[in-house]
């Protein structure tokens, strides 16, 4: 029987240090990943939108950082939670971006089957405000 911190934990290490390589075998097959109203399905197209989403920082930023922390699911013993910071700097100013992710694993195989994101109240208006005073365009608000 897998347990769902140390998977959760493996998963948030290999995503810290951008290897999506090591990451995607970590995701069952047909995982699902829940993203602000829209789900993914499929190991290859989230780890996909992994690599899309580290290429955008990579290039829209001076320097990229990850940093991440895991916790345990108080709802659900086959869950955990990774608190994800990212560390931008641009033109000299670093900010830290934070969301969050519930991890779901199948406990018998030891694989994710669902990654539900969670933005945190707050969150998008400070990664908005430090976009613009960097000379960067804002994102687009969310629904």
């Amino acid at each position: 029987m897998h347990n769902a911190i140390d998977i959760t934990t493996r998963l948030a290490s290999l995503l810290d240090a951008a290897d999506h390589d090591q990451a995607a075998q970590l995701l069952a097959p047909d995982c699902v990943y829940d993203f602000r109203g829209s789900a993914m399905q499929g190991r290859d197209t989230i780890m996909a939108s992994y690599d899309a989403a580290h290429a955008d920082a990579v290039n829209t930023f001076d320097e990229v950082g990850y940093d991440s922390a895991v916790r345990p699911d108080p709802e659900d013993g086959s869950s955990a939670i990774i608190r994800y910071g990212d560390i931008l700097t641009k033109n000299g100013v670093t900010h830290r971006h934070e969301c969050e992710q519930r991890i779901t694993i199948d406990r018998e195989r030891g694989q994710v089957t669902r990654i539900q994101h969670i933005d945190l109240p707050g969150e998008r208006d400070k990664l908005n405000a430090f976009l613009v005073s960097v000379g960067l365009p804002a994102r687009p608000k969310l629904n």
